[in-house]
């Protein structure tokens, strides 16, 4: 049996205050297989961003570990884990996160040029196309309306062929109507690719199309049955 893409083994994050410890998160466990797409719930300040930031490699457990496909990332170094998220993980955030100067095409293959890796201008056209932009390719971000906005977000969140994504409350800018839009079309691309997908949402209804769903509740994660 193939390793789970992504595995988390005893995490807890626990942040030291002057007033003493506070505990975000214990004992989460988990385990994702490539190509499914997952959904964490939770209320505000559940610690659902913290989960997804830790899961991304952008923040590291108090305890426990998190393995990538099959590896301990726990020992690797900083520079060891940003290649690692820059060549395999893709993320979308609520507030986009596009580089104001750059036009949406220069911010879509941005990870790529950072690996210095060639861009494939076939590729990145016919990714522009899927999403609906590519007669926007060079606008600039402050021109851009907040569905094209997040488009370009999850054009640069898959142009460099990741193999995860993380996506941190990706409709939460956006009304219904475009919300529901662009979430399709997230599901759309992830699964014609079988990227794997993990999202973080306090939105019921956009949590029932993931393949499974996980709660954060007192701390602690729980599959949904």
């Amino acid at each position: 049996m193939n390793d789970p893409i992504l595995e988390v083994v005893s995490v807890s994050k626990k942040f030291v205050t002057a007033e003493g410890d506070i505990t975000i998160l214990r004992d989460v466990n988990l385990q994702i297989n490539a190509g499914e797409k997952v959904a964490i719930i939770g209320p505000s300040g559940s610690g659902k961003s913290t989960l997804l930031s830790i899961l991304g490699l952008l923040d590291t457990p108090s305890t426990g570990l998190v393995k990538f496909s099959g590896q301990d990332l726990s020992n690797l170094g900083e520079a060891e884990q940003a290649k690692t998220r820059n060549k395999k993980i893709g993320f979308i955030f609520q507030s986009f996160e596009l580089i104001s100067s750059f036009t949406a095409r220069e911010n879509i293959v941005a990870p790529v040029e950072i690996a210095g890796d060639a861009v494939d201008q076939v590729d990145l056209q016919e990714l522009m196309t899927e999403l609906g932009i590519s007669k926007r390719s060079q606008a600039l971000p402050a021109t851009l309306s907040g569905g094209e906005k997040q488009r370009v977000a999850i054009g640069r969140a898959l142009f460099h062929k990741p193999d995860i994504i993380f996506a941190d409350e990706p409709t939460g800018s956006l009304d219904r109507i475009t919300g529901e839009k662009v979430i399709d079309l997230l599901l759309d691309s992830v699964s014609n690719r079988g990227t794997t997908l993990v999202l973080i949402t306090h939105d019921e209804s956009l949590a029932s199309k993931m393949d499974r769903v996980f709660v954060i509740q007192d701390k602690c994660l729980h599959e949904r049955s």
